[in-house]
């Protein structure tokens, strides 16, 4: 069949549900994500329709193609459950013993993982996570390190290609891994130095070692260089990878930004320009490093993102939150505005997916009942998860980073990030290993797969 008749097949899916919106959008993104060459309706059932063998039907009774679970509110649940289901997770709930063509809810557990659902309904009652996974309040079997979207859509996938075989999908692509740095400081000053120490106190205190008591005091007395983009260049360029840079664009001046946003000012750093300017003539990438307050605040987050342009000339098209911050209510429809690509959405104290999918996607606007029109790439793995909060099992967080690297590596058709502050390199910290060591398995399980 010609390519251009494949792309105006479709499959339909009819549903009882009056809002069918959720479920377009999980088609829709499954479409995109698994490269398919047809797309999904969704349709309102009509019982009084006979009944077509080339549908799907997503309904409440025995008829039903896909187990539809009754309780569309298992995210209000105060004693949410997850279970453990073949090679990922899925709700306490979804699954059904009788026979079905998929025996459990399939369509739901996408679109609670992908939206987001749960930590949406703690932001309605006025919690915010603050880019914390306990904080979700997740069951503790839950595993952040799973991408249990992609494997939702692969087992639908394969479902879909033995029942309907003229249903085509482009060739798997490899996995996609994008390095990042954000700028957070180019030279060591008082401020770093007070927040480092007490960090480095507090992981002594968790976890008394010698290490960890040798960080508390040697790192306010060391001197160590922080202006280190020609060293993630030349190990970037030997591994043929390109990074992008989050830079901080200081517009609020007081004492909340000195001690809790990043100490530069690219309004007035020539040389900080001129280095920015460079290295994107080469290749590198630069986005926005939104300030800590900017997340809820349209008029300075814009405000960033112009005067970044304004001084490099060229424009901004990429932003990742400081400290990963982000109001659901604000900060996605800021982002809209602003951005095509956003990478904000990770924890900072644990590696995994926080939207348990490992692909760029869409996000899902709950009030509006339809996606975002720009993209997240997923943070999957950031230093401090593994040395501040990995402190004392650094190579075992490191293990745990390569096994997620190596099944998305597998799955194929997955794009995220790994996030390494720039000054993390130098003999302050000596984080570089774990960054190289995720990089070099990258690229063999990439080759094997």
């Amino acid at each position: 069949m010609a390519s251009n008749e494949s792309k105006l097949i479709k499959l339909l899916i009819f549903s009882e549900s009056k809002n069918i919106k959720w479920l377009q959008y999980i088609m829709d993104e499954f479409c995109r994500i698994e490269k398919a060459i047809f797309s999904i309706d969704v349709k309102v059932y009509d019982q009084r329709l006979e009944r077509d063998e080339e549908s799907l039907y997503y309904l409440s009774g025995a008829e039903s193609d896909v187990f539809q679970c009754p309780n569309y509110n298992l995210s209000n649940s105060p004693k949410l459950k997850i279970l453990d289901f073949k090679r990922f997770q899925i709700l306490d709930g979804t699954k059904c013993y009788s026979k079905y063509w998929v025996d459990y809810d399939l369509f739901w557990n996408a679109f609670f993982y992908l939206s987001r659902l749960h930590e949406y309904k703690l932001s309605q009652n006025g919690f915010q996570t603050r880019g914390y996974s306990f904080r979700t309040m997740m069951p503790n079997n839950f595993r952040w390190d799973i991408p249990h979207v992609n494997f939702l859509f692969r087992e639908f996938k394969i479902k879909l290609k033995s029942r309907f075989p003229f249903l085509k999908f482009k060739k798997e692509v490899k996995a996609i891994l994008e390095l990042s740095h954000d700028l957070d400081y180019i030279k060591k000053n008082s401020v770093l130095i007070l927040k480092q120490t007490l960090f480095n106190g507090f992981n002594f205190i968790k976890n008394p070692s010698l290490k960890s008591l040798d960080r508390v005091f040697n790192f306010p007395f060391s001197k160590s260089n922080y202006w280190n983009f020609d060293y993630w260049q030349e190990v970037e360029s030997r591994y043929k990878f390109k990074s992008i840079f989050y830079v901080y664009s200081k517009i609020k001046f007081g004492l909340r930004q000195i001690i809790l946003d990043p100490s530069y000012d690219i309004s007035n750093n020539k040389k900080l320009i001129e280095k920015l300017i460079e290295i994107k003539k080469e290749g590198w990438h630069i986005g926005l490093h939104g300030s800590f307050y900017s997340y809820n605040n349209f008029n300075l987050m814009k405000a960033e993102k112009n005067q970044l342009e304004d001084k490099l000339k060229f424009e901004i098209n990429k932003n990742r939150q400081h400290w990963l911050n982000y109001d659901e209510r604000l900060t996605p429809k800021f982002h809209q505005e602003l951005f095509e690509i956003d990478s904000t959405l990770g924890w900072n104290n644990c590696i995994g997916f926080r939207a348990s999918v490992a692909s760029k996607y869409r996000p899902y606007d709950h009030l509006k009942n339809k996606p975002f029109q720009y993209f997240i790439i997923p943070q999957a793995i950031m230093d401090s998860n593994i040395y501040d909060y990995g402190n004392g099992k650094e190579l075992e967080k490191i293990e745990s980073g390569i096994e997620m690297i190596d099944t998305c590596s597998k799955l194929k058709n997955t794009e995220f990030s790994i996030s390494w502050h720039s000054r993390t390199c130098s003999k302050d910290y000596n984080w570089s290993f774990g960054y190289l060591e995720l990089i070099k398995n990258f690229q063999n399980s990439s080759r094997e797969s």
